[in-house]
């Protein structure tokens, strides 16, 4: 089996400290993906994320195993994560009240629901893989960031979106100097992965 090379990618935002919570990970790799490695049932596994403490070792190994993080690491994350929903009011009084005491002084890091388009992180990590020339073809781009997150943060329609990468001769030059300037590349570098 091919390991999905977005697990390099969650690996190397742990190490880098930019996800502090498990339910981060999911921010660069879809939740059917690792579902299907692990193996477990995606709805099994949208419920332990959104309920971290259902969670079996062997499956919290196992996603370490995948990312290449240390297990010891990886159970840290999903410790993080159920401090942060007990202090979010996931869990009754009591609960809270005994995370609270070991939370004094940290800070908990949380997501935020909407961001400022070229704010996302993914267009980062599409710059460096351009840059190191990972990317070869502009719909590899979609591997990392849906179509129409990027087509909503560009103000284009998605169908448009969509026929820029079925037919990149058509793409219009104001079209790539937005998507160029998203990513953070000069517009000749998505030219020429367009072609």
């Amino acid at each position: 089996m091919v390991k999905d090379f977005r697990y390099a990618v969650v690996q190397q935002m742990i190490l880098a400290e930019k996800v502090t919570l498990f339910r981060q990970i999911f921010l660069y790799i879809p939740k059917t993906i690792v579902a299907r490695d692990i193996p477990m049932k995606p709805e099994r596994l949208t419920m332990c994320i959104n309920h971290v403490a259902r969670f079996k070792f062997r499956e919290i190994y196992a996603i370490a195993d995948l990312t290449g993080i240390d297990h010891f690491l990886m159970v840290k994350l999903v410790y993080d994560q159920h401090k942060a929903d007990l202090l979010a009011g996931s869990a009754n009084e009591s609960s809270r009240m005994l995370v609270k005491g070991e939370q004094t002084g940290m800070r908990v890091t949380r997501q935020l629901a909407h961001r400022q388009p070229g704010e996302d992180q993914r267009y980062q990590l599409i710059r460096e893989a351009i840059e190191k020339k990972s990317i070869s073809h502009f719909s590899q781009i979609f591997r990392t960031i849906p179509k129409a997150v990027m087509a909503k943060d560009a103000g284009i329609p998605v169908e448009r979106l969509q026929a820029m990468v079925a037919k990149p001769a058509e793409a219009v030059d104001s079209e790539l100097e937005i998507l160029a300037g998203m990513i953070g590349v000069p517009a000749q570098k998505i030219i020429e992965i367009m072609r």
